[in-house]
């Protein structure tokens, strides 16, 4: 298998021994990214990473924001298959 940077080999040699290489000191969560623990360390700080550009709403997680987002462009992506009502969200 090939890697474009040493740092993905580095992580995939990882996975194989460890399973989930990356800690967090705080609570021990383990995650299999650096950028996963990243975000979730953020949790622990308080912190808001992401920033809608429309209304200055903020979030914790990429994936929140991008569902967000979905409300300011009118996105609905969701079907319901009884009555074909449209939803920004799943849940």
């Amino acid at each position: 298998e090939e890697f474009k940077t040493y740092e993905l080999l580095e992580t995939h040699k990882r996975m194989l021994i460890d399973g989930k290489p990356y800690m967090c000191d705080v609570c021990g969560d383990e995650f299999t990214q650096c950028d996963l623990l990243k975000g979730h360390k953020s949790i622990h700080m308080g912190e808001k990473l992401y920033n809608c550009d429309v209304c200055d709403e903020k979030f914790t997680y990429h994936r929140n924001l991008t569902r967000h987002k979905r409300i300011h462009d009118g996105e609905k992506p969701y079907k319901c298959d009884v009555c074909s009502s449209s939803f920004y969200r799943e849940d």
